[in-house]
C-alpha cells in the first residue's frame, strides 16, 4: 500500500462526446484508462509506445 496515495475519482474525469465509434473524434477522457495503484495485478505495460500523467493534489501552497 503506497502512503498517503488515493485512487482518482473517474466521476471526475468526463467530457464531450463526439463520437463512441470513430477513433479519430475521440476525446481524452475517452482514451485515458485510470489505474489504482494499490492493485497487486498491474502488469507492467508491454506497448510499442506509452505515456503516463502524473499528478497530485496538495494542500499545501
Amino acid at each position: 500500500m503506497i502512503k498517503n496515495y488515493e485512487a482518482v475519482d473517474t466521476g471526475k474525469w468526463d467530457g464531450r462526446v463526439d463520437s463512441e465509434h470513430d477513433f479519430d473524434s475521440f476525446r481524452w477522457h475517452q482514451w485515458v484508462e485510470m489505474l489504482d495503484l494499490n492493485n497487486d495485478s498491474i502488469e507492467p505495460y508491454k506497448g510499442k509506445l506509452g505515456f503516463a500523467f502524473l499528478g497530485f493534489k496538495s494542500d499545501v501552497g
